[in-house]
């Protein structure tokens, strides 16, 4: 039902934010043929993108040692143009406010499969990882909580995570009072963004 919603939308000047179908512990295996990790939720994806006849291009919504997911989005597409569901409602404004922490979801997030994110009580969060800082080249310190740059399901190791729905007592979705450390052996969603709106 919803790929045919969302084929029917005009996205010139709108962004997509989508769940993938299914959650993950902090490894990040998607499928015995995917080794984990950030390039495993880049491939994941895009091929449920693919999948669901939704033809653009996606990337996770996430930190990594190297990567600050702040950039995911191409300058020109960050501002004034809303995020969307896949009912074409407005989640977000625009990219900014989503990861700067101002907005809370005006809509409801959807997988590609069209449940709604926040339905499963038994995976109430979203890997998000903390944003690299490196302090003196410490690059120990720049891995921490995101669960080894996720390749970690330990439960000993922790990374950072949005609660999905939100607390009662935060402002905004990415609102620090929002995120906190989950185990790496603990299962969440993964958000996938579309970075270009053709």
């Amino acid at each position: 039902m919803f790929d045919i919603i969302v084929n029917n939308l005009h996205f010139t000047q709108q962004l997509l934010l989508i769940g993938h179908n299914d959650p993950l512990n902090g490894q990040l295996r998607f499928g015995a043929k995917l080794s984990g990790g950030h390039s495993s939720a880049i491939l994941a994806c895009q091929r449920a993108a693919r999948r669901y006849n939704v033809s653009h291009i996606f990337y996770p919504l996430m930190n990594t040692d190297m990567f600050n997911m702040d950039y995911v989005v191409p300058p020109m597409y960050r501002y004034d143009m809303p995020i969307i569901n896949l009912r074409g409602e407005i989640i977000f404004d625009d990219f900014m406010h989503m990861v700067n922490g101002q907005q809370a979801p005006m809509a409801t997030i959807y997988t590609f499969a069209g449940k709604e994110l926040n339905s499963d009580p038994t995976v109430p969060c979203a890997w998000i990882g903390a944003k690299p800082i490196y302090v003196n080249g410490d690059y120990e310190f720049a891995a921490r909580s995101k669960c080894r740059n996720w390749q970690s399901r330990e439960p000993t190791e922790t990374g950072l995570a949005v609660h999905v729905p939100m607390n009662s007592n935060a402002t905004a979705f990415l609102d620090q009072s929002n995120l906190y450390d989950e185990s790496c052996a603990k299962r969440c969603s993964i958000l996938c963004i579309q970075i270009s709106p053709n």
